[in-house]
């Protein structure tokens, strides 16, 4: 009994010696590659010991508040089992690799597209982490669950700071295609509060699955990722759709899939937005021109957007709005949208005649009825 406890904490000190060696040499990829290779398999026996102990032996305050904050829940988180062997190793890796990059540029943009995949196969792995028992809400607090945490600290590790281009040119194709079945995924497999937290917190994913109006932003999509989007879209319409027509006795549940799809659509606005500001920033004009514009810069993509707006207005229609589950910023970026599609609905059944001086005044219309709406949302 005694030698089995002396071999397991041999093997522990080997571990955690071999993370150490990689400490000798920080900007060298190639031994932290070697260091991890030798100690992953130890990820479901001791990895969250191994990670204590490589936090500890850097004794900087910043380690342990980050030890204190969000390795706590993964520390005290059981995930242990034959089925998620593979989710052990993931996060372990993870946290490995966070903990060698934050602090070098260098290794943020050598180890970026590693760690987005790990962060995509994390989120894949929500049912084995996230409570079966959890009920629609409008928020989650921060830190709530495996897959925050990972949020987080691939946002704060990778994203928070300096020139993106070196970070996200570094992020694979296929990364990036699969980035939308994951969301598709995760949408399906959790709450809406957890929908919105991923949309909220992770400005990463949420970029890649825009395209852009500027030819040289560093978030620029791929012509090979752009199919894969506009069907992620057409996805969220069907299932729309799909749960809106299964009524059922709890109206909350009911409407969820509606209030997922709201979030999803009022977050894609505030990244188009965004990026007309960044690509027009002379231009005095109202956010809503952003829609026009990409219009007619992306019309396919706009098609698929505006299709997945029609199904959440028809949803709508037949089970009701999800006020319960959709916060005031979301309502008014709905409402937004709703005014200028109808303003531009008018503008197409007008007379031809009329037409062009109807659209002249669309945008000061838009200005009053956002107004208007915002005082409306924020008095209720």
């Amino acid at each position: 009994m005694r030698r089995g406890v002396w071999a397991q904490a041999s093997d522990f000190d080997a571990e955690l010696g071999s993370l150490r060696v990689a400490q000798l040499f920080p900007r060298d990829v190639r031994a932290i590659y070697a260091s991890l290779h030798s100690v992953a398999d130890a990820a479901s026996d001791r990895g969250k010991d191994l990670l204590h102990g490589l936090h500890h032996f850097a004794e900087r305050d910043s380690d342990m508040k980050m030890l204190d904050s969000s390795f706590t829940l993964y520390l005290n988180t059981d995930i242990r089992g034959p089925r998620n062997e593979g989710l052990c190793r993931d996060t372990f890796v993870a946290d490995v690799l966070d903990y060698f990059a934050r602090d070098s540029s260098e290794l943020q943009e050598a180890l970026v597209g590693h760690r987005f995949e790990l962060f995509l196969r994390i989120l894949n792995a929500a049912l084995s982490y996230t409570p079966l028992d959890e009920s629609p809400a409008r928020t989650i607090a921060p830190s709530n669950g495996i897959g925050e945490v990972q949020i987080e600290r691939l946002t704060s590790v990778f994203f928070s700071k300096g020139d993106p281009y070196e970070l996200v040119k570094n992020i694979s194709t296929e990364c990036r295609i699969q980035l939308c079945e994951t969301v598709l995924m995760y949408m399906s497999n959790v709450r809406v509060q957890r929908v919105s937290f991923l949309l909220t917190e992770n400005t990463v994913a949420l970029k890649l699955l825009v395209p852009t109006l500027s030819k040289v932003s560093p978030w620029r999509m791929d012509s090979s990722v752009l199919p894969h989007v506009c069907a992620l879209n057409r996805r969220v319409a069907e299932y729309v759709s799909q749960n809106s027509s299964a009524v059922t006795s709890d109206a909350l549940k009911d409407s969820e899939w509606i209030a997922k799809a709201i979030v999803y659509v009022t977050r894609i606005l505030d990244v188009m937005f965004s990026e007309y500001r960044a690509a027009y920033p002379g231009k005095l004009s109202n956010n809503l021109n952003g829609i026009e514009e990409y219009d007619n810069v992306h019309g396919v993509y706009m098609t698929s957007f505006n299709s997945l707006v029609d199904s959440i207005n028809e949803a709508v229609a037949e089970v009701g709005f999800p006020h319960e589950l959709v916060g005031i910023a979301e309502r008014s970026r709905w409402q937004q949208l709703s005014q200028h599609r109808e303003i531009c609905e008018e503008a197409v059944s007008a007379r031809p005649e009329e037409s062009s001086a109807l659209l002249e005044i669309c945008d000061e219309m838009s200005r009053m009825r956002v107004r208007t709406g915002e005082i409306a949302i924020s008095i209720r």
